[in-house]
């Protein structure tokens, strides 16, 4: 327990310092190293002394390990870009300026969204005509250029880029770039990315030169796959969005609904899907060699990385894959540790090896829902009712999972986008298992088709369009009945109720599972939920939220869009 709140006290403090001060972290965390240094030798030989006072891990030397990952995680978050420059933004989105321009390389480091990506900008010239009244233009540099490179947000209607492509860029006109605000913007603040540019592939960039590597010839292949499957446009872009962890290649209405029901992380890379895709490999090998057996645990982490090396390492997948990598090495090692510890370990690789992605919205989201499901699900599950009949058992624990789930990430959701979906909880039970059951066939018919280069209309995609068709019928018809709550203030009803749920929960905690506590404060939850449903639905206003009806023939409840 003591080695695990040493591990709490290196990275809470940690997210503190990118999330507030991510330009200047490095520097923090050098001198948190070198200030630890003489305390904790201080405190070491204090404990020889004072028996009493032994705060310290089990292995007592173990707590220098502390000042080395301060070190390491100062070396890991040293800025590598600059900020843009003041002319970055010298152009209007209202008054399009066709006689200055900027003449920059963008370098595509990640994508976001389809035709969203994180690019790093290099500056070459800010070049202005020198007689916009002739036709023929006479560019020249007016200001030197920045020599350092910066982030930026980039938005082109291109969908095919990937990391490492190059476009040599023309900024004028109504290519405009302005700082990030919103929710979204703190998620790109959190990268280090302090602009967004808006450009035209048509207008502004010059050439582009992608290098034809492997992971860009395997997505080609994956869009012909699918191109050619014989699937409905909106299927495909389901497929895609579930597989690539992308929202965006979702159709409009698919994303509204799935806001509305609270399953967007559906459509994001998550736990969910590296779990299925696991599932996959480990399922047949456990059978064959035993559940426990080293070989049936390492052996799928093989394609489970390649699966994350295909998407780019996304922070949820990387941190279910590291998760799952310390279960596999216990089996080795023979060394018991707990499930906490493993969670806690995850996060500190993660700290070291990508403290932007890991300090953000995304990493938030991800290591809340699961230690939720860790530290409540058990409690919940046996708090909620009693019975025997497996049906009623499965419906029982898919309820303590998405509860637990959402207990810790439901505030931040609130505070973050200002809307909350009550009925979440009811669509999770039921579109989550559905999922879980479509990915398996879905993975290996793909992976199939990608390692035989077999592409064509094959017959199997035919029982799966028409589930993927009945699967998306039902998210529509859900989603009339769904109660989706947009605020005009962070602090309204929904946060409200979100915390005295969470701290309901925590009291049922003090008590072991299926106490008497710890079945009223559970069930007290669900019973605050159901109310906060209720007074949304009846009022209107800043506290209470607002309620728009888009299908007011069916009496359903419409859905305002997260505006980043």
């Amino acid at each position: 327990m003591r080695t695990l709140v040493w591990k709490l006290l290196f990275i809470v403090p940690s997210v503190f310092l990118i999330d507030f001060f991510p330009w200047t972290c490095h520097r923090w965390f050098i001198a948190i190293a070198l200030l630890l240094v003489p305390i904790l030798t201080a405190l070491l030989f204090t404990t020889w002394f004072f028996p009493v006072l032994r705060i310290l891990p089990g292995n007592t030397w173990n707590v220098f390990w502390i000042p080395v990952l301060f070190i390491f995680l100062g070396l890991a978050s040293a800025p590598d870009v600059g900020r843009p420059p003041a002319h970055w933004f010298a152009f209007d989105s209202h008054h399009p300026d066709y006689d200055r321009s900027i003449d920059a390389t963008a370098t595509i480091q990640k994508s976001i969204n389809p035709e969203l990506y994180v690019a790093q900008i290099q500056i070459h010239a800010y070049q202005v005509d020198r007689n916009p009244d002739r036709w023929t233009e006479e560019w020249v540099s007016v200001v030197e250029p920045d020599a350092s490179p910066f982030k930026t947000a980039l938005s082109i209607n291109d969908s095919q880029l990937l990391p490492g492509c190059q476009m040599r860029l023309r900024v004028y006109g109504r290519g405009v770039a302005s700082h990030p605000y919103g929710g979204f913007g703190e998620y790109l603040k959190g990268m280090r990315v302090d602009s967004y540019l808006r450009i035209s592939k048509k207008w502004h960039v010059q050439n582009t030169n992608c290098p034809g590597a492997l992971r860009s010839r395997l997505r080609t292949r994956f869009a012909g796959i699918l191109n050619t499957a014989g699937l409905s446009e909106r299927s495909q872009g389901m497929i895609q969005g579930i597989l690539l962890g992308e929202s965006g290649w979702t159709d409009k209405k698919t994303q509204e609904h799935a806001r509305k029901l609270g399953i967007m992380h559906l459509f994001a890379a998550s736990g969910l899907h590296l779990g299925v895709f696991y599932g996959v490999f480990f399922l047949p090998l456990s059978l064959w060699l035993g559940r426990r057996h080293p070989a049936a645990l390492l052996m799928p982490l093989a394609p489970c990385y390649f699966y994350l090396w295909f998407l780019g390492f996304p922070v949820s997948l990387s941190r279910a894959f590291v998760f799952l990598f310390f279960i596999g090495l216990q089996s080795v090692v023979h060394r018991k540790s707990n499930r906490y510890h493993h969670l806690a370990n995850s996060a500190i690789v993660l700290l070291l090896f990508d403290p932007m992605g890991f300090c953000s919205l995304s990493g938030y989201l991800s290591f809340g829902a699961v230690s939720g499901i860790l530290l409540f699900f058990q409690r919940i599950e046996a708090s909620l009712f009693e019975c025997k009949n497996l049906a009623l058992r499965f419906l029982r624990g898919q309820a303590a999972l998405t509860l637990s789930a959402t207990i810790l990430i439901a505030p931040l959701l609130i505070w973050t986008f200002k809307a909350y979906p009550f009925t979440s909880h009811l669509s999770n039970i039921m579109l989550v298992p559905i999922t879980a059951v479509l990915l398996p066939p879905i993975f290996l018919l793909v992976g199939a088709q990608l390692a035989l280069g077999i592409q064509g209309p094959l017959w199997i995609w035919k029982p799966i369009a028409w589930v993927l068709h009945c699967y998306l019928a039902f998210m529509d018809w859900l989603a009339q009945y769904s109660i989706y709550v947009t605020y005009e203030s962070r602090w309204n009803l929904a946060l409200l109720l979100a915390f005295l749920s969470m701290g309901l929960i925590f009291l049922g905690t003090l008590r072991s599972p299926g106490s008497r506590l710890t079945r009223y404060s559970t069930r007290l939850a669900f019973v605050i939920m159901l109310l906060g449903a209720g007074l949304s639905w009846h009022y209107h206003g800043d506290f209470f939220g607002e309620l728009a009806q888009i299908h007011p023939r069916q009496n359903s409840i419409g859905i305002s869009l997260l505006q980043s």
